[in-house]
């Protein structure tokens, strides 16, 4: 396993150096917090960090310095933040000479951040010259988030294991796409964790297989080929189960103590449920019919689940409204964003183009969705 393990990491160092093109060596850009500038809440120099405290819209600038650098010289960032909150978010944003107008834009998408290495030259749009570079930090009004690190490093084959090791201990939290899907990577990941993990088993038995022809006084054992497979397969599981366990906390963070209308509230579909929840005491005790319109099939169906027992109407294809015809006066419309459906303020009417309108009022409306009464 030991000689599969340099032939790993001799043969990695060639396609990283195929894939990044070092060149001569860079001065490093090392974080240097007395020279960020921070475009709102309160900062204060910590122990070579910057310790920052929300401001009341909860969201904050921090621009390292105004130095421009060339991308491809610095393939990798080290980013250190160290934060309480579960809910906190980080993207890095910059422009580059290449598209001078754009804004280019990566979400941290790993939550263990305290040292978290990234292969740059895996983001869209790192090309060019970097003209301006920030980080964007948004949570809770008043909360503290402490930057202890933010530097940009040359090409290195250790760097590029390091990165590798960020990938394999992150955790990134469950989104609606992995039902169906899970691929063990970021946007900013080099290699897929499974053929990673099977090139160094097959490089592994490689070599045993030539310790075999070399020293002839060896004899074939498969527990042998059995070992180096558990030891693959346990090296494989451990970052999956590390992501599971993180999981494991998020969930009892979230929902533990809670009743069956606090989860909800709480939950992925929590901004929907309060727009229905306020849906509903809009109602009142009425027992109308109700029309659900969104042109995404998810939210559409889940605010129809969340309205029932109610006299519910949700088309799964075609228009998100019935024709006029089908629609009385007394009826309700609730048109969950993102949705075709549109209200004209000059007539009064609301409706879909080329499909069923009909002439309604606004009951509420906030950023998930509006609700209409049929006049």
């Amino acid at each position: 396993m030991l000689l599969g393990a340099v032939a790993f990491f001799i043969g990695l160092s060639q396609l990283y150096s195929v894939a990044v093109q070092p060149g001569p060596a860079v001065e490093e850009i090392v974080w240097d917090p007395s020279s960020a500038k921070v475009a709102q809440g309160v900062a204060t120099l910590v122990d070579g960090g910057l310790e920052i405290q929300l401001p009341p819209s909860g969201v904050t600038i921090v621009s390292p310095s105004d130095r421009r650098f060339a991308a491809q010289a610095y393939p990798f960032l080290h980013i250190g933040i160290e934060d309480s909150s579960q809910h906190l978010k980080v993207s890095l944003s910059w422009k580059n000479t290449t598209d001078a107008n754009k804004h280019q834009s990566y979400t941290l998408e790993s939550e263990l951040r305290s040292s978290l290495w990234l292969a740059t030259h895996e983001l869209k749009g790192w090309e060019g010259e970097i003209r301006s570079l920030s980080l964007m930090i948004s949570g809770e009004p008043g909360e503290t988030v402490a930057i202890t690190d933010f530097s940009f490093f040359g090409a290195s084959g250790s760097r590029q294991l390091r990165a590798i090791f960020s990938d394999f201990a992150a955790y990134a939290p469950w989104r609606r796409g992995s039902m169906n899907s899970y691929t063990g990577v970021t946007s900013a990941s080099s290699f897929y964790p499974v053929p990673l993990v099977v090139t160094y088993l097959a490089l592994c038995l490689l070599a045993y297989a030539l310790l075999l022809f070399w020293k002839t006084k060896l004899q074939f054992d498969w527990r042998v080929v059995a070992v180096i497979f558990l030891a693959c397969w346990i090296a494989l599981d451990l970052s999956w189960q590390n992501r599971l366990l993180h999981q494991l906390a998020d969930t009892h963070h979230t929902f533990s103590g809670k009743d069956t209308t606090e989860k909800l509230a709480v939950g992925p579909d929590g901004k929907l449920f309060d727009f229905v929840s306020e849906v509903k005491r809009r109602l009142g005790t009425e027992d109308p019919r109700i029309f659900v319109a969104s042109s995404d099939e998810y939210q559409g169906l889940r605010g129809a689940y969340y309205l029932y027992p109610f006299n519910v109407f949700w088309a799964l294809r075609g228009e998100e409204l019935p024709h006029r015809e089908f629609m009385h006066s007394g009826d309700y419309i609730v048109a969950i964003e993102p949705t075709e459906t549109v209200f004209s303020p000059v007539v009064n009417v609301v409706g879909v183009d080329g499909g069923g309108s009909a002439p309604a009022e606004i009951v509420f409306s906030n950023k998930s969705g509006t609700l209409y009464r049929v006049k």
